[in-house]
């Protein structure tokens, strides 16, 4: 019984293997030689726009590292939040009134439910 996988068919498999890497390779380098003399060197246009890119990255790194950091006071208008009430009915019990005068007065804990 013949089986697909022998000896003989291993190693001209590698064989055809090895002779199409070399002649793919020798292929790449021939064109990569081609495409050396279209690039162009780099001009001071260039140069100048990776300098701004560069800057913008630099920017945006440091104003994320900021944001992270919790610099930058963006959390500091919590400390002097005060809520504002449009109405007395909406005063918090035990909190000064609207009107500057005297604080409404808390609820009295009424006799235990039996």
């Amino acid at each position: 019984m013949s089986t697909v996988f022998t000896r003989r068919n291993a190693m001209l498999g590698w064989l055809a293997w090895s002779l199409i890497r070399r002649r793919l390779r020798r292929r790449t380098e021939a064109a990569v030689a081609g495409l050396a003399d279209l690039v162009e060197t780099p001009t001071k246009r260039h140069r100048l726009r990776n300098v701004v890119v560069l800057g913008a990255v630099a920017a945006g790194g440091y104003a994320l590292w900021q944001k992270v950091r919790g610099g930058g006071g963006a959390d500091d208008r919590w400390e002097t939040y005060e809520p504002s009430y449009s109405s007395a009915a909406e005063e918090p019990r035990g909190a000064a009134s609207a009107d500057g005068g005297a604080p409404v007065p808390a609820e009295e804990p009424g006799p235990a439910a039996a």
